[in-house]
């Protein structure tokens, strides 16, 4: 009988998959065959005995669809997605043509995030806390969240896009806006974002569960000869005339470019919807 092989694995990431746990390699990953280390002798003598071979699990053979096949995958509109269970089909993705038409971001349009698995994460005394991974040994990473609202011609729903999908859709990582551009308030919104408002794409939305709540992320977006809808012009008109169901100001909410201190925010009465969940 050959003697067993130690193989050491490092910045291996430990992620969730059918309720099991599963470690996956990232980019800062390496691996080693019998390590030149004192534990190397120690386990080989542990299990010099008691070797049992490695069972190959065969590999899918299902292929990627094609894109043009990804663009209308499960094709829908918005009308017919609010009326599904989103409890019912959190397993299934769904494409959409829609117009991104109004910015909710009066919660905030970043989170301090974990760089392993992109939670959100507490400060925790001096340090950050993962409820995945713990006390983090790494600074944490900037992550968008935007709420927003997209219609078609049918209809109008509240959506949820995280960290690489809306880099895509604005062409500017999270972290250039607040390392470099320095936006460190999350209640200071950078007038880069509202690039996003008049964007016409397929939307590949997934119900997702938040807590108690369903959100409708947006997974992915394709570009496509979509028609955009046209978004009505920016009228003005004096305070007093506004109606006060209309909007409400909490001292606490943001402001569209400005001041990169700036405190106030614009806060709609009508509550993001929740239809699905990130």
């Amino acid at each position: 009988m050959s003697e067993p092989v130690v193989m050491a694995f490092s910045a291996m990431a430990v992620k969730q998959y059918m309720g099991g746990l599963y470690v996956a390699s990232t980019s800062g990953t390496s691996f080693y065959l019998d390590p030149d280390i004192a534990e190397t002798k120690k386990i080989k003598k542990r299990f010099s005995h008691s070797i049992q071979g490695i069972d190959f699990i065969a590999g899918s053979t299902k292929k990627a669809l094609p894109l043009e096949e990804q663009k209308t995958l499960n094709r829908t509109t918005i009308l017919e997605l609010q009326s599904l269970d989103p409890y019912q089909n959190q397993d299934t993705k769904f494409t959409v043509k829609a117009t991104i038409t109004e910015l909710h971001i009066r919660q905030g349009w970043f989170y301090n995030a974990c760089p392993r698995c992109y939670r959100q994460i507490k400060q925790s005394g001096t340090s950050w806390w993962c409820d995945n991974h713990g006390h983090l040994t790494t600074m944490p990473i900037s992550w968008y969240k935007i709420n927003a609202r997209i219609e078609d011609g049918t209809g109008g729903m509240n959506i949820v896009m995280f960290g690489k999908t809306v880099q895509s859709l604005i062409n500017k990582p999270c972290s250039i806006l607040t390392i470099q551009e320095g936006y460190t308030d999350p209640t200071v919104i950078p007038p880069i974002l509202d690039q996003l408002k008049g964007i016409s794409k397929i939307f590949v939305i997934q119900f997702r569960p938040r807590g108690a709540f369903i959100d409708a992320v947006i997974v992915k977006t394709f570009d496509d000869d979509v028609q955009p809808l046209s978004l009505p012009a920016p009228t003005t008109m004096p305070s007093e005339e506004i109606p006060p169901s209309a909007l409400s100001f909490d001292p606490e909410t943001p402001q569209v470019g400005g001041k990169k201190t700036a405190k106030k925010q614009l806060m709609f009465t009508e509550p993001i919807s929740e239809e699905q969940k990130s």
